[in-house]
């Protein structure tokens, strides 16, 4: 089975990669007959995410994780597995590739959208290496959306944001987190602005999303002009 031959193969990338692309897509427009097979297909798949984002291993094999988890959660099951998100903050945390960061910050995003209170509180409450989770997401998030690519992780990812603001909860507000200016292509070049309170500088950081995606927007404009 391909899931098989993924665990079998994680040494090679380039095969992870596809392959992983090829599950993601079988689950998102195969989830019925997923379910009406044997059993054991979601468990052999939550173990597949789990030993991708095992944060040893390499770092590119998580690039299509995010979000076949997304298609899991949201298809396959009711319950979402507590202990797989904080694997996924683990592996946010050791991320640097801004394609894989899109996965994973989407992921979060749309189970944001669909429980905002629920996903807030385990953010809030967990931690790694005394980091809040929430911060976590949060800084590696806001410091590669500038780079992410696609209109429904764009659209998902901006929602999530906003939805974050217009909570206006206390944990959120007091948040520091590091912001960046869409200006700047490159959001490695010392542009971010470490140390601001998120949600204090609510206004500007909505205007700053909304001018982000006009960019966004244009260069997609002109690539496909």
């Amino acid at each position: 089975m391909l899931i098989a031959k993924v665990h079998a193969c994680l040494d090679d990338q380039s095969f992870v990669i596809v392959t992983t692309n090829c599950v993601r897509t079988i689950v998102a427009y195969g989830h019925k007959a997923i379910h009406s097979a044997k059993k054991h297909i979601v468990t052999d798949l939550l173990k597949l995410c789990e030993k991708l984002l095992d944060p040893t291993g390499a770092e590119i094999c998580c690039i299509n994780v995010g979000y076949m988890l997304l298609h899991i959660f949201d298809k396959l099951m009711p319950k979402v597995s507590t202990e797989l998100l904080m694997a996924v903050v683990q592996r946010v945390y050791k991320s640097r590739m801004p394609s894989v960061v899109q996965s994973l910050a989407a992921l979060f995003a749309h189970l944001m959208l669909k429980n905002p209170k629920d996903m807030l509180g385990l953010l809030t409450e967990t931690s790694i290496d005394n980091r809040i989770s929430l911060k976590i997401l949060l800084d590696r998030w806001l410091l590669h959306q500038p780079l992410f690519r696609g209109a429904f992780t764009k659209a998902v990812t901006y929602a999530a944001l906003l939805q974050l603001f217009v909570m206006k909860d206390p944990r959120v507000e007091s948040l520091m987190v590091i912001t960046y200016n869409p200006s700047h292509t490159n959001v490695n070049s010392g542009n971010s602005e470490p140390g601001k309170g998120f949600a204090r500088r609510g206004e500007r950081a909505v205007q700053n999303l909304v001018h982000a995606a006009q960019v966004h927007r244009q260069r997609d404009q002109r690539q496909g002009g």
